[in-house]
């Protein structure tokens, strides 16, 4: 394993990259992701492990990295492990509550003053750190001043003579120009080259248009990096720019994900003649859940030579007006979440199913009901209360889910079953419910784990030899919800069928609690 970790923000790449290709150079051992995380590997599981076995972890520290997701659950872990701290402050910024208490008495590098003087001063103490190899014995020696680390590239292009009222308008301004210098027939190689600096920095800034044009200049090979697969690196933009609330790169992902599905696994199958559906072992699947007091029922029939399942929805509204909710837009999107699972499927070697959801909202029975809360009000704090008093763990894991999810779904803290109480809380971060996109794909996700699908999270390349096709990059599937943002899959349906049929949580894969994954990805289509 490495002895140096460096954390940083996505947007901060270019000057993490500098820092760890400086401490290479001087002999030392560096992890820093996406570079070390191999395949078939993912940020969540690699992560721990390199700071659990490193000696050293150098935060690259800025406003941005406080507010990032990761850099500071980073920094957590590094604290309880007893590491080296060593904050590299790339910009002059005031620290919050919580990196002022982890950083107390820890000596800071004030590299926005003199970005390559404070590296090598980093480097000699990261040097003379007990226990740190040198692959290169002669430098263990203080890195002499001839040997002056050249600063990083610029962290954003030049626009001389411009002057912008936000970062916003900046953005869609390289957007917008570097597409004008790319279109243009006759831009010479600076005009490309401008086109391409301009571009890149708004992918890298997080630009949902730029990350999708950037992201599809690659994929057609109008862009090509070295030293990196340009394909699959134009597909990570895409799928960003999608997790961002493009429509053009979800609609862009779904077509190159169903057109990869029909080359490599739909031409194969062979359909079957109509017949009650059978599962792997050609028993035959019986579904039937109902009752007042079940969230959710489901029967399965067979009627005019077609497989039908239908699922009924009984929701309950619990998300109050004072958060700013237009509830008719709201109940209009949320049914859309599940009813985005309504389809006709090929399942089980090549049987169709179909799938009918209707959807039943009541303003006021809560039992028997799938109850959807806002993450901030009433609802969750009582869902919190009930944790705590069920121990310690419990609202530990639910608090946690709060804080790291835009949303999830609990079962009345008890095992999965159809007759379970069920509650899918949404996160509103500004207060208002009213991005009905991302209220639909959450739902739509969190129906799909409300219907047995568990754990429903990265599955590493190689898994499954029929979902090779869709890795994406750092384990993101399109085609199986395990993303979920992707489209709804054959094997999820099947897994549901089993679900249903067995009254039994499917897994995507083996976890610690000794879960086996589903028969329908080992089986499936």
């Amino acid at each position: 394993m490495k002895d140096i970790f460096i954390s940083y923000k996505s947007d901060e790449y270019n000057i993490a990259k500098w820092v760890r290709d400086y401490l290479i150079k001087c002999g030392l051992s560096v992890w820093m992701a996406p570079e070390d995380i191999g395949g078939g590997e993912n940020y969540a599981s690699s992560i721990p492990v390199a700071i659990e076995n490193c000696k050293v972890f150098v935060l690259i520290l800025s406003e941005a990295a406080q507010k990032s997701r990761w850099v500071p659950r980073e920094l957590d872990q590094a604290i309880n492990d007893d590491k080296v701290i060593m904050p590299f402050m790339i910009k002059k910024c005031e620290l919050n509550k919580d990196f002022k208490f982890y950083l107390t008495n820890v000596q800071c590098y004030p590299a926005y003053e003199d970005m390559p003087g404070q590296l090598m001063e980093m480097t000699r103490k990261i040097l003379a750190t007990p226990g740190i190899t040198v692959n290169k014995p002669e430098e263990k020696k203080i890195v002499p001043k001839t040997a002056q680390p050249k600063p990083p590239a610029k962290s954003e292009p030049d626009f001389p003579g411009m002057r912008f009222k936000s970062e916003g308008e900046k953005l869609r301004y390289a957007v917008e120009e570097s597409t004008r210098l790319y279109d243009n027939p006759e831009a010479t190689i600076e005009d490309k080259n401008r086109a391409f600096e301009l571009l890149e920095w708004a992918a890298r800034k997080g630009d949902p248009e730029g990350c999708f044009r950037f992201g599809a200049r690659l994929v057609n090979g109008k862009i090509r990096l070295k030293d990196i697969d340009s394909k699959e690196r134009g597909m990570f933009y895409i799928d960003r720019a999608a997790y961002l609330g493009h429509k053009g790169a979800r609609a862009a992902m779904d077509k190159y994900c169903k057109l990869l599905y029909e080359k490599n696994v739909g031409s194969k199958i062979q359909k079957q003649a109509p017949a009650p559906l059978r599962d792997f072992n050609n028993w035959p699947i019986k579904i039937k859940y109902k009752g007042k007091l079940m969230p959710v029922q489901a029967e399965l029939v067979f009627q005019d030579n077609q497989n039908v399942l239908f699922i009924d929805v009984k929701a309950n509204i619990l998300i109050t007006d004072d958060e700013a909710v237009d509830r008719e837009h709201l109940k209009i999107a949320i049914e859309n979440g599940f009813r985005a699972w309504e389809g006709v499927y090929t399942v089980f070697g090549g049987q169709e199913l179909m799938v009918i959801v209707n959807v039943h909202f009541s303003d006021f029975a809560i039992l028997g009901h799938i109850n959807i809360s806002s993450m901030k009000n009433n609802a969750m704090k009582g869902a919190i209360k009930i944790a705590a008093a069920r121990g310690h763990e419990w609202q530990n894991k639910l608090s946690d889910m709060a804080n790291t999810s835009s949303s999830f779904t609990t079962f009345g803290m008890s095992k999965w079953s159809m007759r379970s109480g069920k509650n899918i809380f949404l996160d509103n971060p500004t207060g208002r419910f009213d991005n009905y996109d991302t209220i639909t794909r959450s739902v739509r996700y969190e129906f799909g784990t409300i219907l047995g699908l568990g754990y429903i999270s990265n599955v590493p390349k190689g898994t499954y030899p029929e979902l090779d096709p869709y890795y994406i990059e750092n384990g993101r599937y399109n085609l199986i919800m395990s993303n979920g943002r992707g489209a709804i899959s054959n094997n999820d349906i099947e897994m549901i069928v089993l679900a249903l049929a067995e009254n039994e949580m499917q897994y995507y894969f083996e976890d610690e609690q000794g879960h086996k994954p589903s028969k329908a990805l080992g089986k499936g289509n």
